[in-house]
């Protein structure tokens, strides 16, 4: 796993190089792949700074196919990250293992909420109370919030409503591979 992260990580920053990508670039990584911070990143600021890529571009987010049941580890990991200028995400808050202790202990850079919150927002109580108090929460430490999942225009007026920061959906356009 610890390889496969790594070469994922350099494979991704060669591609931002590649395209001359000067958006935000979001690359998704599992921090418990990562044992030793200062050692196992080494090779992905080293790449970036080889490729010319500017760290701030670069936004590290924490997947959520796992529990991170090492708070203390995980904040080594995106303290590390921070320390050389890239930046960090807490993917799909609100679904599978993902929770609001990583919110209070992590303080990232950037909150994407859960499309199976999102989606339909519009039109449930329940969902509108939950998006607008996490929004509310992510903005208290500074954090930019995404909604995930936008396929409808009322869950993006919805959400804008809340004071989400950015929307990101097949509203807006398709996923697609760069070569």
């Amino acid at each position: 796993m610890v390889q496969l992260d790594v070469q994922a990580r350099l494979v991704a920053l060669e591609r931002v190089a590649q395209h001359s990508l000067s958006g935000l670039v979001f690359i998704n990584f599992s921090p418990t792949a990562v044992y030793d911070p200062a050692t196992c990143l080494r090779a992905t600021w080293q790449a970036a700074e080889q490729l010319d890529i500017d760290p701030s571009h670069i936004v590290f987010e924490v997947i959520e196919t796992e529990s991170l049941t090492n708070l203390r580890h995980v904040n080594d990991v995106l303290t590390e990250y921070r320390r050389h200028g890239f930046r960090v995400a807490l993917d799909d808050i609100g679904s599978g293992y993902s929770s609001l202790v990583w919110l209070s202990a992590l303080q990232p850079d950037f909150v994407k909420i859960d499309r199976q919150l999102v989606q339909g927002v519009s039109e449930d109580p329940v969902k509108q109370a939950i998006t607008s108090k996490v929004v509310d929460m992510a903005h208290h430490i500074g954090a930019i919030v995404i909604a995930e999942g936008i396929e409808e225009e009322e869950d993006a007026r919805k959400s804008e409503e809340f004071g989400v920061d950015l929307l990101q959906g097949y509203l807006f356009g398709r996923p697609r591979i760069l070569d």
